[in-house]
């Protein structure tokens, strides 16, 4: 009966229940009293007991009402108190559910970020958890992400657009527009970037005067097929988790040509006679001078002519291997990356003169010796 003494309106209740009881009790027995002291003692007669069974029916039949009327409003009382136990376990239970679907949520984000060696974090991860499930709260969840995942995807196709053109197209605009879809998808992510000042960042010019300079773009010259690998798992990973995956599994990802990405890449941004957008270095002449070393290498190696080929398979395990970063790092790193191609070259030279049987002029049969010394010369 504690229900009864918790509130003003248990207790009123309960007084109601008390008086309607003793109604129901007492009136049969002042109608009982009254019908003695009237008709006297215990009748013989049929027609008496016929006069008392009436009057008792009526009797008791205010009674039963009474109980009645009782009962139900003790059902309507216990009603209530059970719905709101039960209002109260619903509110648990959601808000319940609603602290383990955010902290899977950020466990999700911990597991992207180790994935990737903490190259980068999200930045206010409270704000993306809202920004995905923007219905969620103490009081109400759902598993569904909202049309925030349908903006990130956007964004997404929008980087996939912008890295087919580039292939397609060698030019500063799609160069350009490559790095500024990379950074409006990071942004739109939340994503700080950790190693920043990496040999072969990308980065955008901006020249708004607010924010005037380069914004780095996620993406780097010597990472490039790992950094859009992981750009589709983030992505996929997040929209997964937000129940929409939908939206990923319809895209087609097809891009014909790392190789060609990276060389029309490389083309326009070490150009120096642009400024929209550029690769990080200390030293912007060390990374063109690489680059161009590569270059002479692979092309000779594609007219059929072996003689750099040593040279263009190092040059090429330092842009593709995943750490060609840490070999242009410094001048005493990228020291060692001259002294060894210009060894790997010389080695050719001595080859070629033993196989011709003569000695080896700095130019002869498209293989251009002078040329690759003097570029060998500006690696420094």
């Amino acid at each position: 009966m504690k229900f009864f003494t918790d509130s003003a309106v248990g207790k009123l209740l309960l007084a109601l229940l008390v008086a309607l009881l003793a109604l129901g009790v007492l009136a049969p027995v002042a109608v009982l009293a009254i019908y003695y002291k009237h008709l006297g003692s215990i009748s013989n007669e049929p027609q008496d007991w016929s006069a008392f069974g009436s009057v008792m029916s009526g009797s008791f039949t205010l009674l039963a009402a009474t109980a009645t009327t009782a009962t139900l409003l003790l059902l309507i009382r216990q009603k209530k108190d059970a719905d709101a136990v039960v209002a109260k376990q619903i509110i648990a239970m959601q808000f319940e559910q609603y602290i383990k679907h955010r902290s899977l949520f950020m466990e999700t984000l911990d597991d992207i970020e180790d994935k990737f060696d903490d190259a980068f974090s999200f930045n206010d991860r409270s704000q993306i958890y809202r920004l995905f499930f923007p219905k969620n709260s103490a009081f109400h969840m759902s598993y569904i992400g909202g049309s925030f995942c349908e903006a990130i995807f956007e964004k997404y196709k929008e980087v996939l657009d912008a890295e087919i053109n580039l292939v397609r197209c060698k030019g500063l605009d799609q160069a350009t527009e490559f790095g500024w879809a990379l950074r409006r998808l990071n942004d739109l992510l939340g994503i700080n970037w950790s190693r920043i000042e990496r040999e072969g960042e990308l980065r955008v010019f901006q020249g708004h005067i607010s924010y005037r300079g380069y914004k780095y773009a996620g993406l780097n010259l010597f990472h490039i097929s790992s950094d859009l690998s992981r750009i589709n798992h983030v992505v996929s990973y997040l929209l997964e988790f937000s129940g929409r995956e939908e939206l990923f599994n319809t895209t087609i990802y097809q891009l014909s040509s790392i190789e060609a990405l990276q060389k029309n890449l490389c083309s326009v941004v070490l150009d120096n006679d642009q400024t929209r957008v550029e690769f990080y270095s200390e030293n912007n002449d060390r990374l063109r001078a690489f680059y161009d070393i590569y270059e002479h290498c692979k092309q000779t190696w594609n007219n059929n002519e072996r003689s750099f080929e040593r040279a263009y398979e190092y040059l090429e395990s330092i842009l593709s291997g995943g750490h060609g970063d840490q070999y242009l790092s410094s001048a005493d790193n990228t020291k060692e990356v001259q002294e060894h191609c210009r060894n790997l070259v010389i080695d050719a030279q001595k080859s070629l003169a033993e196989k011709l049987g003569i000695q080896v002029e700095p130019t002869m049969d498209g293989v251009n010796f002078k040329d690759l010394y003097i570029k060998l010369y500006k690696l420094k």
